[in-house]
Parts: C-alpha cells; structure tokens; sequence
C-alpha cells in the first residue's frame, strides 16, 4: 500500500495501539515532512514514482477530493527520499502481518 494502509498520513494511528514499536521511525517520517514542508500524501506518492520497478499504481479514495489531493502532490522532480532504518520491517510494510503484532 502507498499509504500503508493510511498509516502514514494519520499521526494518531502511528503512536497507538500496536504501532508504537516503530514511534522512533515516525518521529524521524514526520521530522522530515516537517523539515522538508511536504505533506504525507506527497512523500508517499513520489516515493512510489521514484521506483523504477513500479510500473503502476493502485490507490483507494472515498472521494473526488481525495483523488485531486492526490494528483495534485505527484511532483516529478522525483522528491529525494531518505532511507530510513526500519525495525522488523517485514512486519510493518506488509498489512497482512498485522494481525500477528
């Protein structure tokens, strides 16, 4: 999922319940939004972009606003992204894994 399931752009789900193993990461995501003053949305979406692996993109809106907010953050200047160190990740990037936290 580009959003992780709408994990990265939800501060509240990220430091509850049992995501706060990784609140280290999010503080490091959520310092770099903040520092680079771009929106979750934008760092997720051209994030996926910048793979050149990545022929296509499935992404799931409830709404028409949702959808232009999410066009509207492609940015092809292709966003430098940092490499951020993330523990268990096979947990964490795969949903269906989190029924095992």
């Amino acid at each position: 999922s580009a959003f992780l399931q709408g994990l990265l752009l939800s501060h509240t789900h990220q430091y509850s319940g049992k995501f706060t193993r990784w609140k280290p990461l999010w503080d490091n995501f959520n310092g770099w939004l903040s520092n680079k003053k771009i929106s979750p949305i934008s760092a997720c979406i051209n994030y996926v972009y910048s793979q050149k692996d990545i022929d296509q993109v499935i992404i799931g809106v409830m709404s028409q606003a949702q959808l232009e907010e999410i066009l509207n953050s492609i940015d092809t200047a292709n966003l430098q992204i940092p490499e951020f160190n993330i523990e268990d990740k096979e947990l964490l990037i795969n949903p269906s894994n989190w029924s095992f936290l």
